[in-house]
């Protein structure tokens, strides 16, 4: 017999296959055994979106129940009462069955939920309990059941699996870029406490959140970050960035179809611009880009500041953006995410390129990296989507946005569909020539177009190969010129920033947190900034500056390459990162070598 109390079932995932019995008497057999009184059917969904439709039952007696006097059948007549399990269900404890029609598993049930529909509960072969519910009573990503659980009244429910039951409330609009949402995030018991005394750990703690006044809970929560995280720490403040897994307790858990979110402390940017509009440049040029906007943080009940929420790149993204979301996807860091060839087995490059999903087989990347290597073109356009390359690279080129391939070999993503790749932006909080490579002011500003890059040409092979070939680099070239003189403009990008100033300098001016001060966040739109590190470029100064650089070396009047060394005279290269040195460039750039320049 397993047993079912309040701390297990809130855990329990498992579900149980159920036998077939005669259909019940209408008679109440709880008169025979009155501790079955307040076992009830508390809650179905019928349509989760994503996983199985599950049916939750509820023991709001005084006594234990076991289950396996119990069956369970749907309305339609050609299914049969199935016998539940011998599990005794503890007071105040809940038991979820999965129902998955014609596919079940030993562990499921031969039947899915209809948007109009009956459950029928007997015990002892007879009626004990039923739940009825008409189209529109469950829709899409909702619950139906009883409020407070296992009370009479039944209503539209959020769904809340093995939990309490909660009242519907309408999604919130989620990156509307017209406002600033509010959102609460809740650590329980003493995770906020781990977090500030151990925060480069980034393990997840158990919580809720609550985004526009819409609560989830069972959500897991951790700060994130490299570079922005490190620096943080260091300065001695608490404005981590965060990151909200919320289907890892309770796997069929979104928020509007949504499993992950990043909450991204804009750490090194006294506008708290740069990542916003990168990614609108971005998107605005055709790339495939995550969903964001603006929210303003609290956590446990403390205000964080102005934060940039974005969608995370996971298998919900993919399906907006691709015919399937099966392909693999990788997430390549250094030393690996230079794409050079290191032989033709995945254990080389695995430490560093990881996979985001579950298949082993790694064939189709080796071949794109067999190609790079050998420069084999018609392989090459078999194995990646060259516009989408093209495009990425003009971009990273057009906003100096070094902390990219450009430079560690990092912040992007490679997603594979039947053998081909297309590579795909992530993180552009450094983009506007803010990660320096050691590059001086000017050295970004005039980042040659031709050799982007903080390290000598031949340590990129997807540059290296795709810029030699002439047909590529015309593409490329065109690309970068459209795309300067476009969203370079001064009078479009002023009326951008214009209109985010309106939006988010409210908050900012009540930030508490604020890594710089007020007046840094209006000076640093026209002017630079200059930090304990570095100077920051001011947003229209650069974009005039830079703007004008590229189409000068278009023309001719400037150099655009450097014999292979890439763009800054001292040269760059991520090669020594390792020999336990934290010299200038890797104190200059904390993303570059966290080996040798941690805490």
């Amino acid at each position: 017999m397993h047993r079912l109390g309040l701390p297990l079932a809130l855990l329990a995932t498992a579900s149980w296959l159920l036998a077939c019995d005669d259909a019940p008497e209408q008679v109440d057999a709880a008169e025979q055994s009155p501790e079955y009184v307040s076992l009830r059917i508390n809650e179905i969904v019928a349509k989760p979106g994503s996983g199985n439709d599950w049916v939750e039952l509820y023991n709001a007696g005084s006594s234990s129940v076991s289950l396996d006097r119990c069956h369970l059948v749907d309305s339609d007549p050609e299914h049969q009462p199935q016998q539940l399990p011998p599990v005794l269900l503890e007071p105040g404890a809940f038991f979820v069955i999965e129902a998955v029609g014609s596919d079940a598993t030993p562990e499921q049930l031969p039947f899915k939920l209809g948007a109009t529909d009956n459950l029928t509960l007997s015990l002892d072969g007879k009626l004990h309990d039923q739940l009825a519910w008409n189209d529109g009573d469950a829709p899409d990503l909702a619950a139906f059941g009883r409020l407070p659980d296992g009370a009479d009244n039944t209503q539209t429910l959020q769904p809340t699996r093995s939990s309490r039951n909660r009242a519907w409330q309408d999604p919130p609009s989620l990156f509307d870029q017209t406002k600033v949402s509010k959102v609460e995030l809740e650590l329980y018991d003493d995770g906020l406490a781990q977090i500030l005394a151990e925060p480069l750990a980034e393990t997840y703690h158990h919580g809720a959140i609550i985004y526009d006044g819409y609560r989830l809970d069972d959500v897991q929560i951790r700060v994130k970050g490299n570079s922005s995280l490190r620096t943080v720490v260091q300065m001695g403040s608490t404005r981590f960035s965060f990151k909200v897994d919320l289907n890892r307790t309770l796997p069929e858990q979104t928020l509007n179809g949504l499993k992950k979110l990043n909450f991204n402390n804009q750490f090194r940017d006294p506008s708290l611009m740069r990542e916003f509009l990168a990614y609108r440049i971005a998107e605005s040029l055709g790339l495939i880009v995550p969903r964001r906007s603006y929210v303003e943080l609290w956590v446990n009940g403390e205000l964080y500041g102005l934060y940039l929420a974005v969608e995370d790149l996971d298998k919900s993204f993919l399906a907006q953006h691709f015919v399937d979301n099966d392909g693999q996807l990788y997430k390549p860091e250094p030393p690996a995410g230079k794409l050079s060839w290191m032989g033709s087995d995945y254990a080389a490059y695995e430490a560093s390129i990881g996979f985001e999903s579950r298949d082993d087989e790694h064939s189709a990347l080796l071949t794109l990296l067999s190609a790079l290597d050998a420069a084999d073109l018609a392989l090459l356009e078999r194995s990646l989507d060259i516009d989408a390359a093209l495009g990425y690279l003009a971009f990273n080129t057009l906003l100096v946005n070094l902390d990219s391939y450009l430079g560690p070999g990092h912040n992007y993503y490679l997603y594979e569909q039947d053998g081909r790749f297309t590579i795909l932006l992530w993180d552009l909080n450094e983009a506007f020539g803010n990660f320096t490579c050691n590059c001086q002011r000017q050295q970004l500003i005039d980042l040659l177009i031709d050799e982007p890059t903080c390290a000598p040409l031949s340590e990129l092979p997807l540059l290296d190969v795709l810029l030699a070939q002439p047909a590529y680099l015309e593409r490329y070239h065109a690309l970068l010129e459209a795309a300067a003189q476009t969203y370079l403009d001064e009078t479009l990008l002023e009326s951008w920033i214009s209109e985010v100033f309106a939006l988010i300098s409210p908050y900012v001016r009540e930030d508490p947190k604020l890594l710089f001060s007020f007046e840094a966040f209006e000076r640093s739109i026209v002017e630079d900034v200059r930090d304990p590190h570095q100077t920051i470029i001011g947003l229209l100064p650069f974009a005039r500056e830079r703007s004008l650089s590229i189409q000068e070396q278009l023309d001719g009047m400037r150099p655009r390459t450097a014999d292979g060394k890439g763009s800054c005279k001292l040269g760059w290269s991520t090669k020594p990162c390792g020999d336990g040195v934290c010299d200038e460039r890797e104190r200059a750039n904390p993303a570059l070598c966290p080996a040798d320049c941690g805490p």
